[in-house]
């Protein structure tokens, strides 16, 4: 049997009420976030399966037929849990002999509380009961994945992660696998901050499990309040602890559950939060300085997710005061922090080998475009400001339907030859993925990655790293040249067909013909073709370099970030480019010259006339507003 190629993803998740309860028996309320794990499977004949993390340099390989029955391990990690699903799988009667190639992605930081080797384990299970034509529920997808991560090898666990991850959405996951949707919460946005600090799963759950199922049998196996309980003054400190820790937090969750809609959530949130600490023992210094930095800077609610011992925190904040909370705890240590709402359940939808993948960078701070003289100069109504204090640049609507900028720019790639395009986008940004739904063009897969900002800084470190974390999310493009392309530009008709001619080449723009004013065309990047050994990017050059550069007829010619290279000398040329000690950042243009210099092949220039639209000042987007142009 061999099956058609596909992609599998399953999405991580953050606990919001009833950390440490699910393996009690109590309920707990999580939803799935869209940072996950992304397989892409192609069939082999052979009987082998095969999972490949570039990023991780983790690789796994199977042969099917020699699988036994249980894996041993005391410690499992992604090849056990790998293995384990195969052997579950040929123990419930699927046929996967046929074998297959792996290719993965996890955008979730590691060993942080947000379920990555759950995503995998989901994403796993899926991807080989698509194989084996067996089709699954989500709460029977969530079973066979807790089957395989837990129960096979008798770890402590619930089955929270798998049943999260599985259904999406936000529910109230009961001890038995009853399941209760609660609707999103409206108002404001979760931030997810990653504290660096890798969490003690196995510590953390062994202690807290098997101490307290201990505790609870010792006095009359059932939960209660600590009033209530006549043996409480033979309990130590330790123990009382733990019980208040338990009966507090399983209120706090049924309170949540019954007014889910309630203002108080925040601070029941943070009530909760103090019980992990002061009654588990599950939080770090690090991530009680996280969650006073954010409750500082607007946060309502704050408390740590996951096993506990490091790993991330998770705020609640108002919408208007998230890029504040994000800049705080970034200057207070954060590694990395993310807006999000709730995602999707796991899913898997048929994939093809893209003959033109491409990149497009839309991270930007958009520091320009929110400018509040250029807008007090423009006599823009609030209504206007408020879109331009709210939106990613590529994200403004132009035209009367409302489509945003980026559908003009992808529209424009499908109808020249591109046939898969991954958006890069800010770990701030959880509203763009939504809006450019509606108008991904036919033909043209469309997908999102997201750019985090270095710890202390206040914004992304640079189009190289953004081009970076794009190639990486995409380790199945290996063996294509893929293009890259700004989000805020839209390139003149034949430009975008003009690059797919290259594979390792730019597309240089006449200075002149861009259409663009001309304190702004004279601030780009010239290149350079006369230099010794081939091509030459100058970075703000001056006016003496700008005239030696001049063609023949007088030309200048510039780069607008129209680049297609090999993907592995590409990613190379990103991973090896140095920071710019002026701007703080990685920079495409450098990194394109590393990777020419790296495959030894002079970088094709192709010339081309042609005027660009450039969305860079509040003006730009009130001309597109009274005169878009054509896609």
């Amino acid at each position: 049997m061999v099956f058609e190629p596909f992609v599998s993803f399953a999405p991580g998740r953050v606990c919001l009420f009833g950390e440490h309860q699910d393996y009690l028996g109590f309920p707990v309320i999580a939803s799935a976030i869209p940072l996950g794990c992304r397989l892409v499977v192609q069939p082999r004949t052979d009987g082998v399966w095969t999972l490949r993390t570039p990023r991780l340099g983790f690789e796994w390989s199977c042969d099917v037929s020699e699988v036994g029955r249980k894996v041993e391990s005391e410690n499992p990690g992604p090849a056990e849990f790998l293995t384990a699903g195969l052997v579950e799988a040929v123990k419930a009667g699927w046929d996967v002999r046929c074998g297959g190639n792996v290719s993965c992605h996890v955008d979730l930081p590691l060993q942080s509380g947000l379920s990555s080797s759950s995503a995998l384990v989901v994403a796993w299970v899926q991807a080989l009961a698509r194989v084996a034509g067996v089709a699954l529920s989500p709460k029977a997808l969530g079973m066979q994945a807790h089957r395989v991560e837990v129960t096979h090898f008798g770890a402590p666990g619930g089955h929270m992660d798998h049943v999260a991850s599985a259904l999406g959405g936000t529910h109230r996951i009961h001890g038995d696998w009853k399941v209760e949707r609660l609707e999103a919460v409206g108002q404001g946005v979760w931030v997810v901050v990653d504290s660096g600090q890798p969490k003690d799963t196995f510590g953390h759950l062994t202690r807290c499990k098997s101490d307290r199922l201990a505790l609870v049998k010792e006095h009359g196996g059932n939960w209660c309040a600590p009033e209530e309980l006549e043996s409480w003054d033979q309990l130590t400190e330790q123990e009382q602890g733990l019980w208040r820790a338990t009966w507090e937090n399983q209120k706090l969750e049924s309170w949540a559950a019954a007014d889910w809609s309630s203002s108080q959530l925040p601070a029941w949130m943070s009530e909760h939060h103090a019980q992990l600490r002061d009654g588990l023992g599950l939080s770090t210094e690090k991530l009680e300085r996280l969650g006073q930095a954010a409750r500082a800077a607007g946060a309502q609610g704050w408390k740590l997710v996951g096993s506990g011992g490091g790993g991330c925190g998770l705020a609640w904040v108002p919408e208007d005061k998230a890029l504040d909370v994000h800049e705080a705890v970034r200057r207070s240590g954060a590694a990395s922090s993310w807006t999000v709402r709730e995602a999707a359940g796991a899913w898997c939808a048929p994939w093809r080998k893209s003959a033109r993948p491409a990149l497009v960078l839309a991270a930007g701070k958009s520091s320009r475009m929110r400018n509040a003289e250029a807008m007090e100069d423009l006599s823009l109504p609030a209504a206007q400001r408020e879109m331009l204090a709210s939106r990613p640049k590529a994200m403004l609507p132009v035209g009367e339907d409302g489509r945003p900028f980026l559908a003009l720019l992808l529209e424009r790639l499908a109808d020249e030859g591109v046939d898969e395009v991954c958006v890069v986008l800010s770990a701030e940004d959880h509203s763009s993925e939504a809006l450019i739904r509606p108008w991904i063009p036919a033909g043209c897969a469309v997908d999102v990655t997201r750019q985090t900002i270095p710890q202390g800084q206040t914004k992304p470190q640079g189009t190289a790293d953004a081009v970076q974390r794009g190639l990486e999310a995409h380790p199945e493009w290996q063996g294509s040249s893929v293009s890259v392309f700004n989000g805020d530009n839209l390139p003149p008709r034949g430009a975008v067909e003009a690059l797919q001619q290259t594979e390792h080449g730019t597309v240089a723009f006449a200075r002149e013909a861009l259409g663009l004013p001309p304190e702004r065309a004279q601030a780009f990047a010239v290149l350079d073709t006369t230099a010794k050994g081939g091509v030459r990017l100058i970075e703000k050059p001056t006016e003496a370099e700008i005239d030696a550069v001049r063609d023949g007829k007088g030309e200048v010619w510039v780069s607008m970030n129209l680049f297609r290279m090999p993907y592995q000398a590409l990613l190379h040329g990103c991973q090896h480019a140095p920071v710019n000690a002026q701007r703080g950042e990685r920079e495409l243009p450098t990194a394109v010259m590393l990777a020419a210099e790296h495959t030894g092949i002079t970088l094709q220039i192709l010339s081309f006339r042609g005027a660009f639209v450039d969305l860079t000042h509040p003006g730009d987007w009130q001309d597109l507003t009274t005169q878009p142009p054509s896609p």
